[in-house]
């Protein structure tokens, strides 16, 4: 194991603030513990792929309140990586971070149906629309029959925000780049359709985000 670098950590305010809503919402929609479930066997935990992990302070905080999950956080940014060591460091339900990018090839992505759950925070926003059907089609693929994908994030509802402090942002968002911006609710759910998805629930978050949850139909159909 790499030696100790806390100067490499991150900390990023949103993610100490959405931090608990968020589980609430996963704690309803996951499957609860086993009554047989224990560290050792890996088997039986449920297993997260979480995409743009960032500092990594989802995948510690997650995993400590839920050790029956078994967690792999990944991001696009190498750099971060080193932050997630430091947040996930001694955790044994915490895979070691990897690098994904949801635009790369499918033979860069993690094995066919071997996940239960999909987790991404805070990245249909701040990325292209590329990245949205890269998620997308990486959930799809990673997901067992019956898997949920969860999407946090601010989002319009019928072409419309849904309030000024979002219209704001993502007017700001495409002063930084033109291709980022908050999307359609309608128009993600109709991409997530189109590779296999159906629409299983959207939970009202603080600050104007929704956590919009998906299960992926069965493959055989």
């Amino acid at each position: 194991m790499a030696s100790s670098n806390p100067s490499a950590k991150r900390f990023g305010a949103h993610n100490d603030r959405n931090q608990q809503p968020i589980l609430a919402v996963l704690q309803r929609y996951l499957p609860p513990p086993s009554a047989d479930v224990s560290s050792s066997v890996q088997s039986s935990k449920t297993s997260v792929l979480e995409i743009a992990c960032g500092s990594g302070q989802h995948a510690h905080f997650m995993p400590t309140h839920m050790p029956h999950l078994r967690w792999l956080p990944t991001d696009t940014d190498e750099t971060t990586l080193p932050s997630v060591v430091e947040w996930t460091r001694g955790m044994p339900n915490v895979e070691p971070p990897q690098v994904l990018d949801v635009t790369s090839s499918p033979d860069l992505w993690p094995a066919q149906e071997s996940f239960d759950a999909v987790y991404a925070c805070n990245i249909t926003h701040i990325s292209p629309w590329e990245a949205t059907l890269g998620l997308l089609a990486v959930a799809a693929h990673s997901l067992r029959a019956g898997g949920k994908l969860f999407v946090y994030g601010p989002f319009n509802v019928g072409g419309k925000f849904t309030s000024q402090g979002n219209e704001n942002f993502h007017y700001s968002l495409q002063q930084r780049d033109s291709r980022w911006g908050i999307r359609d609710v309608e128009a993600v759910d109709a991409a997530a359709q189109a590779v296999g998805f159906h629409h299983l629930a959207t939970e009202q978050m603080p600050a104007n985000n929704l956590m919009v949850i998906w299960s992926l139909g069965d493959r055989k159909a």
